[in-house]
């Protein structure tokens, strides 16, 4: 019997192999932090503890006012204050499983399961996929530089796997996204037939459909555009994914979730996001079928209003998909407007307004030690309008991306990973943004469109490897330069138009009796600067504010604005020209003059 030839390891393997390794420790060092680190929630909302028969341990404030992370949660009985019945809870309940087993033998009363425990299962599972990954991908040294680095960059990052020790959506999203996209990739790449990838591209697609309501669509909007290379390498399991990605659907929209939050959203995307950015608010509020007074449901925090705006206009909740078609065709200048500003405001990638420590002095993750550096974190401090356009021009490359894809997978099937990994990740992002803007709103911008935001981080790191692809051929080259030109054409088109636009941002946080005025206290930003600052009572003379007044709290959820660190206003009106009852305005002018209705509310002194 001859001596079997050596297998060979490229130096390629080894550096992804080592970059992913650091990655996963990277990860391993925040989750196992003590006091634990995670996203903390101010909302009551989300209840995946209740899924599984637990509930928190009463969480303490920082010193900012925000609650903390749970530092653990106690037994409390199935559906003890309620249940959001989704992917999160699946994920959650080995963990709780195997705590419960372990403490049998303990002479403690009841089960009490840290917090900790959820970020290392999780991250065990992340590691495992990775490593899986990387071996599957050691023929190919390309793909595996390029999946090590998003993986150390965008998974690994502490702005990711602060999510990992939570009970929130967000864990299950991102790695159902994970496996998504790179089992995608390894089945467009080996020749083989990879059964153990078409499960986990299966069970990608179904954690992530399932993981919140607003992606019950997208495991089969990714699923079609992958279809012509999944059909390519096996019909049968390529037809048993898109029934994967059919059932997720139907089962997501027939889960029983909670309504609260979903109101307050789509009253706020429905009537305050639309309706502010309207050029004509009547007409807007008409087509939506919405009564006059849903025009006073203003895309400012409804935290700081007397009542919130699913109160105020309960019709926003019932807007069906008819109407915003059309709307489209009527005014579509209206829906652009509101995706822009979601758009912009969302770049920071990182949910500043929500504390990550369950003790100590840490409240952001710009206060992580230098070894737990976050990439997203310094990012979040570019441009947002800058970001925003990159955003766009990825976006607007999309129908050419699917037509490559397309294309490729016909005639290159070798080389289909890349665009369909790209592809994918562009359409990740373009879907949350447009359920963000008109499922969401304004005011769960930043949390709602975060998988969006990574996924086109991470599609922007591939760009060097679709150049690549897309230059070896002379043909291609210059098809590929033309698409380019035109795609920068129009985000540099799309960046000049929005200067004119109302995508500011602030609200009104105090109105209070000094005196002989009526003082009025908040915060304002404009991704194009802020230059004035004024309100009106009743419609009456307006006021000018004074302006730059440090808030970190503000600069830490919008770092990317410009004087993020003083966005503060303090306005006098005088007694004269208001009465209490009638309607205060706030608006926000930027440097191009454009005009922003920020917040609107009775004026009434507190």
């Amino acid at each position: 019997m001859g001596t079997p030839s050596p297998v060979r390891v490229s130096l390629f393997a080894v550096v992804a192999f080592t970059v992913v390794i650091l990655g996963i420790a990277r990860g391993a060092l925040l989750v196992s932090h003590d006091p634990a680190l995670g996203y903390g929630d101010p909302s009551p909302w989300h209840r995946v503890a209740g899924c599984v028969g637990i509930a928190p341990i009463p969480v303490t404030l920082d010193a900012q006012g925000r609650p903390r992370p749970a530092a653990g949660y106690h037994t409390a009985g199935l559906g003890a204050g309620g249940c959001y019945p989704s992917s999160a809870a699946v994920l959650a309940a080995p963990v709780v499983l195997v705590v419960g087993i372990a403490s049998i033998a303990s002479d403690e009363p009841e089960i009490l399961v840290p917090l900790q425990a959820f970020g290392i299962f999780t991250l065990v599972i992340t590691a495992l996929l990775a490593l899986a990954v990387t071996l599957a991908l050691r023929p190919h040294p390309a793909a595996n530089i390029a999946h090590a680095i998003v993986f150390f960059v965008v998974i690994a990052d502490p702005a990711t796997t602060l999510w990992f020790n939570t009970l929130h959506a967000e864990p299950a999203a991102i790695l159902g996204a994970y496996a998504t996209v790179a089992a995608c990739a390894v089945i467009a790449l080996r020749q083989d037939e990879c059964p153990r990838f078409w499960w986990i591209l299966g069970v990608g697609l179904a954690m992530l459909g399932l993981a919140r309501e607003q992606f019950g669509m997208l495991p089969l909007l990714l699923a079609l555009i992958a279809a012509p290379v999944l059909l390519r390498r096996s019909r049968r399991r390529a037809s048993g994914i898109l029934a994967v990605a059919v059932v997720t659907a139907v089962l997501q929209f027939a889960l029983d979730t909670p309504g609260e939050q979903g109101d307050r959203d789509r009253a706020d995307a429905h009537a305050g996001l639309l309706a502010s950015v309207s050029s004509n608010p009547a007409a807007t509020l008409a087509i939506l079928g919405l009564p006059a007074r849903c025009a006073d449901v203003s895309p400012s925090s409804w935290l700081t209003k007397p009542s919130p705006p699913s109160g105020e206009c309960p019709e926003a909740d019932g807007v069906a998909l008819g109407p915003l078609a059309e709307l489209a065709v009527a005014e579509p200048q209206t829906l652009l407007r509101a995706v822009s500003r979601v758009l912009v405001s969302a770049q920071a990638m990182i949910p500043g307004a929500l504390a990550i420590a369950t003790d100590g002095p840490i409240a952001s993750v710009q206060d992580l030690p230098p070894r737990a550096m976050s990439f997203l974190a310094l990012a979040a401090h570019t441009s947002a309008i800058a970001m925003a356009a990159v955003v766009v021009g990825l976006l607007v490359a999309f129908p050419a991306a699917v037509v490559w894809l397309a294309w490729t997978a016909a005639r290159e099937p070798g080389h289909s990973a890349t665009p369909m990994a790209f592809t994918l990740l562009v359409a990740i992002g373009g879907y949350t943004l447009v359920t963000t803007t008109f499922g969401s709103g304004l005011l769960s911008a930043q949390r709602h469109d975060w998988l969006g935001e990574v996924a086109l981080l991470s599609a922007t790191l591939l760009l060097p490897w679709v150049l690549w692809q897309l230059t070896t051929e002379l043909l291609r080259a210059r098809i590929a330069m033309a698409v380019l030109l035109g795609v920068f054409l129009l985000a540099a088109g799309w960046a000049l138009w929005s200067q004119r636009q109302p995508l500011a941002l602030g609200a009104i946080e105090r109105t209070s009796a000094s005196g002989t005025s009526l003082d009025v206290t908040g915060w304002a930003l404009d991704p194009w600067e802020v230059r004035r600052v004024y309100a009106t009572v009743g419609g009456g003379p307006q006021a000018d504010a004074a302006l730059g007044t440090a808030r970190p709290d503000v600069a830490a959820q919008f770092p990317g604005y410009p004087d993020a660190d003083k966005p503060g206003f303090d306005i006098a009106i005088p007694s004269n020209v208001w009465r209490e009852g009638q309607v205060l305005r706030v608006y926000v002018e930027n440097r191009s003059g454009a005009v922003t209705e920020i917040d609107r509310r009775i004026a009434t002194p507190r």
